[in-house]
C-alpha cells in the first residue's frame, strides 16, 4: 500500500507500508512490543 501527496504536477511525499509501525508507535501502539509479548505468552 502506498500513500502519495501531490503538489501540482509533482509528487511531493510517499508513505509506504514500512512506515506503518512508526505511525502506530506515534499513536501509542508499539507493534514490536506486542509481538514480543505474544511470543512469550506462547512459550517462545
Amino acid at each position: 500500500m502506498d500513500f502519495w501527496r501531490r503538489e501540482g504536477e509533482r509528487l511531493a511525499e510517499n508513505w509506504v507500508m514500512i512506515d506503518i509501525p512508526d505511525l502506530l508507535n506515534q499513536m501509542g501502539l508499539d507493534v514490536f512490543e506486542r509481538m514480543r509479548l505474544l511470543a512469550e505468552a506462547r512459550g517462545g
